[in-house]
């Protein structure tokens, strides 16, 4: 790295204009000036600073406002770069711009070194405004020029040939030609550059704000000529422009938030109303559980009271010259004749009895209650029984009136709310579905095979292949099974291409695939079969009781039935 006369360090919040003011500067007066900004391309940050602190002859700090804030931070940059030039030859010089800088006492934590080692050295004020020159330049007379000269010369190459171009400007700017620089100017100064005679493209940038420029094609024609730098126009539209950017942000922030609030009470009434519904809701549904309640009560205590009563009935049959024939007597007494065909016992207070080929249903006096039109009738349960008309089975409540209508080629009993049901299809296929109590279809009649749900799924079969679904139809585990048994005990023994593993609820295989056959988990303890052989597994897949056996079954209160060498006889879970 080349030696430089002056090092600036400066907090690039608040002091990068000036420091980039005082680098122009200086450079215009010959001296070679290091600023990060301009200097750092290759981003070895820490390297490259060190090396040009320790070869500049004077270290330039900008003491504009909360540059020494942080220097409390050991890894600080800029109390790194103080640190390192108070370590080092070169001359300190603490430059204060626009009078801004009020001392070292005020800044919490700040660093002894940094305090003493900057507050030790005479502090020069340079001024920003129009006073800059007169003040810049008494700053490099009695504080630069005594410790470095100019390694540059000042005379700009055209000097000798060219013609003066005397720069008046509105704004303090930087004069550029090809992206050299050719000079500082100021207001109400004599800002002299050398041009040689012919045209050239001349870039003028503020240094209040960068944004603030414009290029201009200026032609040198005489040997003295006036340059106007008109920037405070360009200056006034930014602000104008930024102002009024401002401004529309200000109206659209004022509309957003009178949006924002109005949306807000909307919301607030909203709520007010859902909360209202939502009680009111709460509160019919609070007196209709009661209501339910009380009248499940008091039917369950009409259905206790019965099922007392019917224990009290006992069917007896009589053989008549017409075949036997079902009657029913009440502690001994006959009550009701013998003179049906078939009958189940009382339940609920009603018999399901046969007449004729036909099935009804009759009270505890003998009287008809549902007439005899059914091919079959199964007892009463929850005030509901299953009943046969024409081939397809449905339900009836205790006056005869369908509940679940009676088309379904199969029903079975109801497990954890649902039923499933077999119904055909088109060209005579049948297939399976679920239906609530109320004989809603809940789940499509779809399936090639269905079975109960149990704690939440249902094993079912799908074009030839079995999956899992939820109460709501949902498919959880996907249809890719050959065969599949229940979840018990949180697994499910399932097959693909011929080999047997179990899955979790979740369809993730916890134990591979590798068995001949399987069945499901009972007592912690699954019967494997495997290379010929059974023998049981734990829920982690390992091997618990060897392979030995012809036949084995699951565990049942700690027992287990096996066949080994064509006889029969129990285990326990350890195989003994």
């Amino acid at each position: 790295m080349a030696d430089y006369d002056i090092f600036i360090s400066y907090r690039r919040v608040g002091g990068a204009d000036f420091a980039r003011q005082m680098q122009l500067a200086l450079k215009n007066k010959g001296y070679s000036v290091f600023l990060d900004f301009d200097e750092l391309k290759d981003g070895v940050f820490d390297r490259r600073i060190e090396a040009a602190i320790k070869s500049s002859k004077v270290f330039l700090f900008i003491l504009s406002p909360h540059a020494l804030d942080r220097c409390k931070n050991e890894e600080d940059w800029v109390r790194k770069e103080i640190e390192c030039a108070l370590g080092s030859q070169c001359h300190i010089v603490p430059v204060n711009p626009n009078a801004v800088f009020q001392g070292f006492d005020d800044i919490e934590g700040l660093p002894y070194v940094i305090k003493n080692g900057l507050g030790q050295h005479q502090i020069s004020t340079v001024m920003m405004n129009d006073l800059f020159r007169c003040t810049f330049n008494e700053f490099v007379q009695h504080r630069i020029a005594p410790i470095v000269a100019p390694t540059k010369p000042t005379t700009h190459p055209d000097a000798a040939t060219g013609s003066e171009v005397h720069v008046e400007t509105d704004i303090a700017c930087r004069v550029m030609r090809f992206k050299e620089e050719l000079i500082t100017a100021v207001p109400d100064d004599d800002n002299l550059i050398h041009l040689k005679k012919g045209t050239h493209k001349l870039t003028f940038v503020s240094l209040e704000n960068e944004q603030d420029n414009y290029s201009q094609v200026f032609t040198v024609k005489d040997e003295c000529e006036i340059l106007q730098v008109n920037l405070a126009k360009i200056r006034d539209t930014r602000l104008a422009k930024a102002e009024a950017e401002r401004r529309a942000k200000e109206e659209a922030e004022r509309l957003a938030r009178e949006e924002a609030e109005r949306r807000a009470r909307e919301e607030a009434e909203r709520r007010a109303k859902e909360e209202a519904e939502r009680r009111a809701k709460a509160e019919a549904e609070r007196l209709a559980r009661e209501e339910a309640e009380h009248r499940a009560k008091e039917e369950a205590e009409e259905r206790k009271r019965l099922a007392e009563d019917d224990k009290k009935y006992d069917s007896f049959s009589k053989i008549t010259i017409f075949g036997k024939k079902i009657g029913f007597k009440k502690d001994g007494v006959v009550v009701i004749p013998a003179k049906y065909d078939y009958a189940w016992k009382f339940s609920e207070g009603l018999a399901a009895v046969a007449l004729k080929g036909k099935w009804g249903y009759i009270d505890k006096s003998g009287k008809e209650v549902i007439p005899f039109k059914y091919d079959d009738a199964d007892f009463f349960h929850d005030g509901k029984a299953f009943v046969k008309l024409d081939g397809k089975w449905g339900t009836i409540d205790k006056s005869g009136k369908e509940v679940i209508p009676i088309k379904y080629n199969l029903i079975w009993d109801f497990r954890e709310g649902l039923a499933r049901v077999r119904l055909n299809g088109k060209w005579g296929f049948s297939k399976w579905g679920y239906i609530d109590k109320s004989g809603k279809e809940v789940i499509p009649i779809k399936y090639d095979d269905a079975w109960d749900f149990i704690d939440g799924l249902a094993r079912v079969n799908l074009n030839g292949k079995w999956g899992y679904i939820d109460k709501t139809g949902k498919e959880v585990i996907p249809f890719k099974y050959d065969t599949a048994f229940n979840f018990l005990e949180g697994l499910a023994a399932v097959s693909i291409d011929g080999k047997w593993g179990y899955i979790d609820k979740s369809g993730k295989e916890v134990i591979p695939f590798k068995y001949d056959d399987a069945s499901s988990f009972s007592e912690g303890l699954a019967a494997v079969k495997l290379d010929g052989k059974w023998g049981y597994i734990d829920t982690a897949g390992k091997e618990v009781i060897p392979f030995k056996y012809d036949i084995a079954w699951g565990f049942i209160d700690g027992l287990a039935r096996v066949k080994l060498n064509d006889k029969w006889g129990y285990i326990d879970k350890t195989g003994k």
